[in-house]
């Protein structure tokens, strides 16, 4: 079985290192948004009669709306049924999405609905308009070509003729003379003129384009274009005839995206993995555009044609925006959600330091003055953290449990290591072989000791603090390991899932053997055990939910009878008696088991985004479950969001003696709106609304008090007893004595 993976992002299999939990101790009644905002960014479009208004095209939460320059967003998704916006066209004939479920149009209304008619290939990576024939409409397809659309796109037809290569990355209209330009990934550029025949004649136009592979394409004047390839820039000053190199300047690799100043025609921008650069002179040589935009790269780049001044950049970190040309940039992602999360990890000497690991953009971090935000009263500021980190696919990140401040973070090409709090990070990879990483755990007992599973290359170990690793997953017979756990109480007892089951070691892993007797589902994502039973261990399956061994893996048996999503793709477990198990869905959301997994209940069902990929929670005492989630329209963290019912009360107290009762929060301050109290102190006196009672008792006696306590639906009761006796009194008396 084989479900959507927003790993696939970074090319791996990846899984979910399994974190303990702490005991909440209060029902979560909804989840709030937590960050990172933002978000890959794969087209801009800004309207020619503003430059406010704009809109940006994320790879998974669709096109999302301003009117105010970037400053708010708002989602432009109504309809879709796809939400990766790959292109984006705003045209008389409507405004359009492409997609890799095909095109989206709508006009006049904010629904939009299925304009794929002819379609013979979906994937639609490119969109233009013939502005000479206003109905007239063109699509650049993966594996179909281009498409035309002569009703404003409510019907297309294939025009291929002579088109050599069918993956069609951009598309360029040149009204002027009435051609159209493709780029395709691999053939080259090819132009087309005659467009109102029935299969109009390609030719290719490659003379001097060293690079086949082009991205896309921009056309600055009446006969100059710029093509970006994956390695730079080249230009052509005859509309095709002949092609030179323009990329001094530019970093080698790829070019993403490319835009120009419609009043000055040579001042360009072209977007990079490395950032966004600006050239002067046509191409022909380029400066790195200013400062501001993050180190995470740049993915695509428009000049507002109303006030060139103003540039959007497309990151995969979310928009940002410059007013200077290109001099300073801000960044504008307040509202836009679309942030992959794929590891958590949390210092256990420092609580208030959290990590997260993007699959595009590398770490981010945030800190705060209450651990894990629990009492915080506002959300937590993310900044990136990618000083030395060389690839930005983060896929695995661990704290280390013994040695303080000490991070791992794994990647698809090894692992590197923080011993700053994840402030810094080296290369930590030697013997590793470049390996993929997938999981990462470490020994409970001796710090420094830490091992990865891979994708293709199996379990590797390091003893000495990443400074060298060897392999160490000898009897595993499948080399791409999607988990890897650690007994917290047994030093060497480590559990390794993959396609083909779950496999354990006892010596470190010097030697594994096979542990999925009664697995009837094999493919195995995710494994946690418990801390207060470590013969207890669980694994979340893709397909057929959880499984319990009560053996240390000898057998195992299903324990998913009222799990209502079987994607099961990250496991964790409070520590406390009972324990609680947590199991993070693919689509489901979240689901918590208070008795062993026999039964599940999802844990509240306002998650905007229901694909979890990784899950952790605060230390003991604190109330908030944390869920990075992937691949939807709000993607990023998630945290619960509770009413806390705990109540601080004296269990005495002396005859007209004042005494506080305090009463309970909302976690994180303000997320569930106001807090209401009512308190009825059991004496007949009037009900007191603070939210801590202030009293004092002037009879002695035993009182029952009730606290009534609500924030917007959700209600919590509470009561307890006090004891008012003048002995209380004669005993502080003896104790100041």
């Amino acid at each position: 079985m084989s479900i959507p993976n927003c790993r696939a992002v970074s090319g791996l299999l990846a899984t979910i290192v399994p974190f303990v939990l702490a005991q909440t101790g209060a029902a979560d009644n909804r989840w709030v948004q937590l960050g990172p905002a933002g978000g890959m960014v794969y087209v801009i479009s800004v309207s020619p009669d503003s430059a406010d208004s704009v809109v940006a095209g994320t790879y998974y939460g669709g096109p999302f709306a301003s009117i105010t320059g970037g400053e708010s967003w708002s989602p432009s998704n109504s309809g879709l049924s796809d939400t990766r916006a790959f292109a984006y066209l705003d045209s008389g004939a409507g405004t359009f999405v492409g997609t890799p479920s095909g095109i989206f149009r709508r006009f006049g209304s904010p629904y939009w609905s299925q304009s794929s008619g002819g379609l013979t290939t979906k994937f639609v990576y490119a969109l233009v308009t013939d502005w000479t024939a206003n109905n007239r409409l063109f699509a650049g397809t993966n594996g179909g070509g281009v498409f035309r659309s002569n009703d404003k796109g409510a019907s297309w037809q294939q025009i291929k003729n002579e088109l050599t290569n069918l993956t069609v990355r951009t598309l360029v209209m040149d009204g002027n003379i009435g051609t159209l330009f493709a780029g395709t990934l691999g053939g080259g550029v090819f132009r087309a003129g005659s467009l109102e025949q029935a299969d109009p004649l390609w030719q290719p136009i490659n003379t001097g384009l060293d690079d086949k592979t082009v991205n896309c394409l921009i056309q600055a004047s009446s006969s100059t274009l710029h093509a970006g390839t994956n390695s730079g820039v080249f230009r052509t000053r005859d509309r095709g005839l002949h092609w030179e190199r323009a990329s001094t300047g530019l970093p080698s690799g790829r070019v993403t995206g490319l835009d120009f100043d419609p009043a000055q025609t040579s001042t360009l921008y072209a977007a990079t993995p490395s950032g966004l650069f600006k050239s002067l002179d046509a191409g022909d040589s380029w400066a790195t555009a200013g400062d501001g935009l993050p180190a995470a790269g740049a993915t695509c780049v428009a000049v507002a044609g109303s006030n060139p001044s103003v540039v959007y950049a497309g990151t995969y970190l979310g928009v940002y925006k410059s007013t200077d040309a290109g001099a300073t940039w801000v960044a504008k992602t307040a509202d836009l959600w679309d942030s992959d999360v794929l590891a958590l990890a949390a210092d256990p000497t420092a609580t208030s330091t959290i990590l997260a690991g993007l699959p595009n953009a590398g770490v981010l971090r945030t800190t705060s003055a209450q651990p894990r935000w629990d009492v915080a009263s506002s959300l937590p500021s993310w900044s990136l953290a990618n000083t030395g980190l060389t690839d930005l696919s983060v896929t695995a990140l661990l704290a280390d449990p013994v040695q303080s401040g000490v991070f791992y973070a794994g990647t698809a090409s090894g692992v590197f290591k923080s011993s700053d709090r994840g402030l810094t990070w080296a290369f930590a990879s030697l013997g590793l072989q470049a390996a993929a990483i997938t999981s990462l755990t470490a020994d409970s007992a001796a710090g420094g000791i830490v091992y990865a599973g891979t994708y293709g290359a199996g379990v590797y170990r390091t003893r000495d603090g990443a400074a060298t690793w060897a392999p160490a997953g000898s009897g595993i017979a499948d080399s791409n390991i999607n988990t890897v756990a650690a007994d917290p109480t047994a030093s060497l007892t480590l559990y390794a899932g993959t396609g083909d089951g779950v496999f354990k070691t006892q010596d470190g892993g010097d030697h594994w053997s096979a542990a999925s007797a009664g697995l009837t589902n094999r493919n195995v994502m995710a494994l946690v055990v418990d801390p207060t039973a470590p013969l207890t261990v669980y694994a979340g399956t893709l397909g057929n939910g959880v499984f319990r061994s009560t053996d240390g893996g000898a057998s195992w048996a299903a324990t998913s009878a009222s799990l209502t999503s079987g994607n099961v793709m990250a496991l964790a477990m409070t520590p406390t008696t009972p324990p609680v198990v947590y199991a993070g869905t693919w689509g489901g959301g979240v689901f918590a088991s208070s008795d062993n997994g026999e039964t599940w209940s999802q844990l509240v069902t306002d998650m905007t985004e229901r694909h979890v990929a990784t899950l952790l929670a605060p230390p003991a005492g604190a109330n908030m479950v944390l869920a990075g989630t992937c691949g939807g329209l709000r993607a990023g963290l998630f945290g619960t969001c509770t009413l806390a019912c705990g109540v601080t009360a004296p269990s005495t107290a002396a005859p007209g003696a004042t005494f506080t009762i305090r009463g309970p929060e909302v976690r994180p301050s303000g997320c569930l709106g106001a807090v209401t109290y009512d308190w009825d102190l059991g004496d007949g006196s009037p009900h007191l609304t603070t939210s801590s009672a202030t009293y004092a008792y002037q009879n002695t006696g035993a009182y029952t008090w009730h606290l009534t306590a609500a924030a917007g639906t959700t209600v919590c009761k509470t009561s307890g007893t006090i004891t008012v006796s003048s002995l209380s009194r004669v005993r502080r008396h003896l104790r100041r004595r």
